[in-house]
């Protein structure tokens, strides 16, 4: 992979990914388009996604214990289980997570009694997980940047104003932390 940062640029294995995001403990991620939209045309953020994103969302993965997604992105997205982290969904209806197959050692928890999106990451933390992802949508990130919950929100796109653009809508700064594989990635807060 090629990153490109203010250093220059320079070929890179998939594991720098794992150390841009190593030791954030609360994070976040939503990938946008040109335009800046956190979704499509056909309502998700799956043609948002390219190669170097999925990558770049598989490392997020990797460094939490556990996944924490609302209902409606759930449907949305049609999610499938974590590789390595286990999955709680924010949810006040019945949701079928009988097609996840999580290994034996996975969880999954429906989050039926949180009150807020901030709720629902105190929620999981009193179940023990210390390093949680948040795959929430728009509606829902703009919530925890509102609420002042401290957690690190990564913002992906096709270019460096894509990124800003959605972060405006956030009401949100970036940080540019730089480029791979023509991916631009921030921090947003």
């Amino acid at each position: 992979m090629q990153l490109l940062d203010t250093l220059g640029s320079a070929t890179v294995s998939a594991n720098v990914l794992d150390a841009l995001v190593s030791g954030v403990r609360i994070s976040a991620s939503l990938v946008v388009s040109e335009a800046g939209d956190f979704s499509g045309e056909e309502g998700s953020s799956k043609t948002l996604s390219s190669a170097a994103d999925t990558l770049w969302l598989s490392a997020l993965r990797r460094n939490s214990q556990i996944v924490l997604t609302s209902g409606m992105t759930f449907r949305i997205e049609q999610y499938r289980m974590p590789k390595t982290a286990d999955l709680a969904v924010l949810t006040r209806s019945e949701l079928d997570l009988s097609g996840l197959a999580p290994r034996p050692e996975q969880r999954t928890h429906l989050l039926q009694s949180s009150t807020s999106f901030e709720s629902s990451v105190a929620d999981v933390q009193s179940l023990g997980y210390e390093r949680v992802h948040i795959e929430f949508g728009p509606t829902g990130i703009a919530a925890l940047l509102r609420s002042g919950l401290a957690f690190t929100l990564f913002l992906s796109g096709p270019s460096t104003n894509s990124i800003e653009r959605a972060a405006e809508r956030l009401g949100a700064k970036v940080t540019q932390l730089g480029v791979v594989d023509g991916l631009h990635l921030a921090k947003a807060r």
